[in-house]
């Protein structure tokens, strides 16, 4: 003979529905709707579902570790940024005791001139007409025949310009944008919003590269050693330039760490 299915309930009853007399149905279901057991209940419920006190300990932890990694690597990214823009405004002052440390190019000619990160952006709009500006790269390239110069010439001469111009506005950009990513709060939904400085390093990138083939063609053709060690070169890579690749560089390394997914955060369980 099947045996009858039987429900266990909370207040030791051990019967159906079905097995229940009248008096103890409305006494169990008097029971159910006690505020009293509402409450044990929901309590209950909210012990069971809440994350433990070690689950939260390691959240708090892993959050905090989180957060100072963030903010050191957005840190880096505006002080690299600031100090290239320092530099650029020192050199575009005129404080020649300062141009050895501060310059794009070394310029080993005739004489050595400085070469600093705006000099090239003033000596294009030189050449445009504006010719109160002062410009050795101007002087020094922009020849009275050079719209008679061949093609690859005139984009070596304009290409040099207008990467050192867009190199400038772009660090300007990704200061900014650092400095606000650094002091940006929690979202509503307790995230951080994402700060991406993956354009803003490949494009600085792309400048540093163009600046230095500019400088090896305006150096006959010398090897891109020469352009580093000084040897055979008429341009030589400068402070400023090195400083711009690694605006680019460390850019994309720092904004791919500072995000890093947070592995050691555990879920609510």
């Amino acid at each position: 003979m099947a045996k009858k299915n039987k429900r266990v309930h909370s207040d030791g009853i051990n019967k159906s529905v079905e097995e229940m007399s009248d008096l103890e149905f409305i006494t169990y279901a008097d029971y159910l709707s006690s505020p009293y057991y509402r409450a044990y209940m929901a309590e209950k419920s909210r012990i069971e579902t809440a994350p433990s006190a070690l689950t939260l300990s390691v959240n708090r932890q892993s959050e905090a570790k989180y957060i100072k990694k963030r903010t050191f690597f957005l840190a880096v990214i505006a002080l690299l940024m600031l100090a290239t823009i320092i530099f650029a405004a020192i050199g575009a002052a005129g404080f020649t005791s300062a141009d050895v440390y501060v310059s794009l190019y070394k310029f080993d000619g005739d004489k050595t001139d400085f070469i600093s990160i705006l000099d090239p952006a003033f000596g294009i709009m030189k050449e445009l007409g504006v010719k109160d500006l002062e410009s050795v790269y101007y002087d020094r390239f922009f020849l009275p025949d050079s719209e008679n110069a061949s093609d690859i010439t005139k984009t070596a001469l304009y290409a040099v310009p207008i990467a050192s111009l867009i190199a400038a506005l772009f660090v300007l950009i990704g200061f900014l944008k650092a400095l606000v990513a650094v002091f940006s709060g929690k979202r509503k939904d307790g995230g951080y919003r994402k700060f991406g400085f993956g354009f803003i390093g490949f494009v600085l990138i792309l400048c540093a590269l163009t600046l230095m083939f500019g400088g090896i063609y305006a150096s006959a053709g010398s090897e891109i050693g020469g352009f580093f060690t000084g040897e055979n070169a008429v341009l030589q890579a400068s402070p400023g330039f090195y400083l711009i690749a690694a605006c680019g560089l460390i850019s994309l390394l720092c904004s791919i760490f500072a995000y890093k997914k947070n592995k050691n955060y555990k879920e609510k369980k």
